[in-house]
């Protein structure tokens, strides 16, 4: 064997250990355990490193470059595919748009937005303080039975009493989910949203982040 033969046998190798370095790395970053710096450093990737999507314009968003369908809805597959590439390339458009109709509700029911907000915050709250104290609750009731029976019933007037409040809060929530989901179910997916899933493939985006690789995978 010739010394050029050894020489071509050796950048073979060389190459062949480049591509497989390479392949793994794009895998890595497919799957979220890497990401890649502008220093071009392969890092780990946690939720610091997610970067929100640009604006689309209103043209491509809803005007007349837009073109919609009802989705196929025996073909479920092809149907979130759709779903999940349109909530990653038009996410701050979705953003954007829940707030402008959640102020929207607000501005139309300002006092009871407010008293749903408090009403739901309270509800919460309290789960969150019973989850963590259930002994000393337990206590209480066993201690006070007659205090607890007041609370409860006072709790229960309230929240009857502020239940239109709650449900102008709830409306506020649901109808921008609602309106994300039926947009991006209509919404036909061009080239350039396409091309956009796979690229973001390689980065984390704040709503591709909760979609994992099988999810990734079918977008394009």
């Amino acid at each position: 064997m010739t010394h050029w033969q050894h020489l071509r046998g050796h950048l073979e190798l060389v190459t062949n250990s480049i591509y497989a370095g390479y392949c793994i790395n794009i895998w890595r970053l497919r799957t979220g355990l890497l990401v890649c710096d502008t220093a071009g450093i392969y890092r780990r990737g946690n939720m610091d490193d997610i970067k929100v999507e640009q604006l689309r314009s209103l043209d491509d968003f809803l005007l007349n470059s837009a073109r919609f369908q009802v989705p196929n809805f025996a073909d479920l597959d092809k149907w979130a595919r759709r779903v999940k590439g349109n909530l990653v390339y038009y996410q701050t458009n979705y953003f954007l748009m829940a707030i402008i109709i959640f102020l929207i509700v607000g501005i139309m029911h300002p006092a009871q937005m407010l008293l749903g907000m408090i009403c739901v915050g309270a509800l919460f709250g309290g789960y969150d303080y019973l989850s963590k104290n259930q002994r000393f609750i337990a206590d209480i009731k066993k201690n006070h039975p007659l205090v607890c029976l007041v609370v409860v019933f006072v709790g229960g007037y309230l929240l009857i009493s502020m239940l239109g409040s709650v449900m102008v809060f709830m409306f506020g929530v649901l109808l921008p989910i609602s309106a994300v989901f039926i947009h991006s179910s209509l919404r036909l997916r061009n080239t350039k949203n396409k091309i956009t899933s796979i690229k973001e493939q390689l980065s984390f985006t704040s709503l591709a982040w909760p979609f994992d690789d099988s999810s990734w995978k079918d977008l394009s």
